[in-house]
């Protein structure tokens, strides 16, 4: 099992960055800036401010691997078309 530092460690190094590690790299981003123990009250804002960013992070990934599924389908449906004839 992959730790949430080797995780991060690949994000950052953009090592072995494939379609379905995006939502894993970014929980492990997410785990990160939760577990960060800030002493101010500006640096508590940026963490928050970047906690916030990968939420709607998520929330586009989830719309674009939906388009991508739709339009997989469409392109298979095309091509079975194109067999027909």
């Amino acid at each position: 099992m992959t730790t949430l530092d080797q995780i991060t460690k690949s994000f950052l190094l953009n090592e072995d960055f494939s379609t379905k590690s995006y939502s894993y790299s970014l929980q492990a981003i997410e785990d990160n800036l939760k577990s960060i123990r800030v002493s101010s009250k500006k640096d508590r804002n940026r963490i928050s401010l970047a906690l916030e960013q990968t939420r709607k992070m998520k929330s586009h990934l989830r719309k674009l691997e939906e388009k991508i599924t739709h339009l997989e389908e469409q392109l298979q449906t095309l091509n079975e078309q194109a067999e027909d004839k």
